[in-house]
């Protein structure tokens, strides 16, 4: 499908969104100058446009990418002074990967479901909050260890972070004392999905100077209350702890009344730590206990 030329030559364009499913033909050449917010599904066809399209966008703060990719060996360059909004949802696997250069980035959201390698060119000093959904399975090889590693020491600066858990499983293979600082968070969420059999000293790394934490998709077993207890046993500095069931879980007042107890019943050692449980049943504060 051709789109109209005049959308990719317009001087008045502020948003524009190109997320069909459907494959759609792009100019070689654009120019969107007044362009702010940019929504695109990537095709394999769009291979030079990858590493200019976003050059001839001065003025773009945000930016959400998906694939549609079936080949990996794409580069894309991502060049954008004034961006301070980026998504990237990808299915497929990009052996070159993405390469970033936004001083004014402030918050990164990241699905990936295959490896890519996403490198900043300089950290950017105003990140402020992250989101890493990556599926750790297929960041086991050296290579893609050593990618996660710096992908984490490009979003060290942020003060709140939302992470699928077993993300941080990759993390376990690189020296504690070698990862970096995390010094400005203070918010942490934390993605219980598929954690058995997981190795949990990274959470003291991490925990550090956490004052609010979210625990989200629980479904209510042991194993996520010894983690929930090691997590406790860490933050030294934790004011409060929010503890959400997940949505499909099976909903059982008896379930919920006996893991809420075996939660507030938890050695803290921040003495002045709330914890709150939302489940799908029960709602209960230590403070109201």
């Amino acid at each position: 499908m051709s789109l109209p030329q005049c959308v990719f030559q317009s001087e008045t364009l502020t948003e524009l969104f190109l997320t069909n499913s459907f494959q759609y033909k792009l100019p070689e050449f654009v120019n969107l100058p007044n362009l702010k917010k940019l929504s695109i599904l990537l095709f394999d066809s769009y291979r030079d446009l990858m590493r200019t399209l976003f050059k001839s966008l001065p003025l773009l703060e945000e930016l959400t990418l998906s694939s549609a990719l079936c080949r990996s060996d794409h580069f894309i360059e991502i060049s954008a002074p004034n961006l301070k909004i980026f998504i990237v949802d990808f299915s497929a696997s990009l052996n070159e990967g993405i390469s970033i250069d936004a001083p004014k980035l402030e918050h990164i959201s990241i699905s990936l479901f295959n490896s890519l390698f996403l490198r900043f060119v300089k950290i950017p000093p105003a990140l402020s909050t992250a989101k890493l959904i990556l599926a750790a399975e297929n960041f086991l090889g050296d290579d893609l260890v050593n990618q996660m590693f710096e992908l984490m020491k490009g979003i060290s600066c942020v003060r709140s972070l939302v992470v699928y858990l077993p993300t941080l499983k990759v993390l376990n293979r690189v020296d504690v004392d070698a990862l970096p600082s995390f010094q400005n968070l203070t918010h942490l969420s934390l993605m219980f999905t598929g954690i058995e059999e997981m190795d949990f000293d990274i959470l003291a790394w991490i925990l550090r100077r956490v004052k609010t934490m979210e625990a989200t998709h629980l479904k209510g077993n042991d194993i996520e209350l010894s983690l929930l207890e090691n997590i406790l046993s860490k933050a030294n500095v934790l004011e409060r702890l929010c503890v959400s069931m997940f949505d499909f879980a099976e909903r059982s007042l008896q379930k919920e009344n006996d893991f809420v107890k075996a939660l507030f019943l938890l050695q803290r050692v921040s003495l002045r730590c709330e914890i709150e449980f939302n489940g799908l049943v029960v709602r209960a504060s230590t403070n109201d206990v």
